[in-house]
């Protein structure tokens, strides 16, 4: 890495049309590059022939980050905890690999869930522009509101 942020990995890149070596670049927390070498690894990969995943023992898979759409905590934070909670929940999950995430409440009373839900807000909008946060810009409600609330009204965005 060099003083503009500026990275670049070489491994075996998955694509849509299949697996190849190459390169990834990145500069300031954005992909700028992706270069296919032309050896093409595994189905139906673009430039060179197919080889089979054996051909490039030791390289590294660069693969797109991935979604978890139902995240109730993790690295000893959780979405029923508020902001600090669900910073600490994303920071693990981005540590390995998980780009966007959808936290989730737990069965509570209804004030309980909100007030989660509230954290995750308050969590989307400082992180709005932060590079290194995965993505949390929704959450999950889960299950129903305990029997202590039920006389409590459902929020509106149920």
């Amino acid at each position: 890495m060099n003083g503009s942020g500026h990275r670049r990995w070489h491994g075996r890149l998955l694509l849509p049309e299949g697996v190849a070596v190459g390169a990834l670049e990145a500069m300031g927390g954005r992909i700028v590059a992706l270069s296919p070498d032309g050896g093409g690894l595994g189905r139906g990969a673009e430039g060179g022939r197919t080889r089979g995943e054996g051909d490039a023992p030791g390289l590294p898979w660069i693969v797109p980050g991935f979604i978890d759409v139902h995240v109730h905590g993790g690295g000893g934070g959780d979405t029923m905890d508020g902001p600090d909670g669900v910073r600490a929940l994303a920071a693990a999950h981005l540590r390995h690999g998980t780009t966007a995430l959808l936290a989730s409440t737990l069965t509570a009373d209804w004030p309980d869930v909100m007030a989660a839900l509230r954290g995750v807000a308050q969590v989307v909008a400082e992180d709005a522009a932060a590079e290194d946060a995965a993505a949390k810009d929704a959450a999950w409600a889960d299950g129903a509101p305990s029997v202590e609330s039920r006389s409590d009204a459902p929020p509106t965005l149920f």
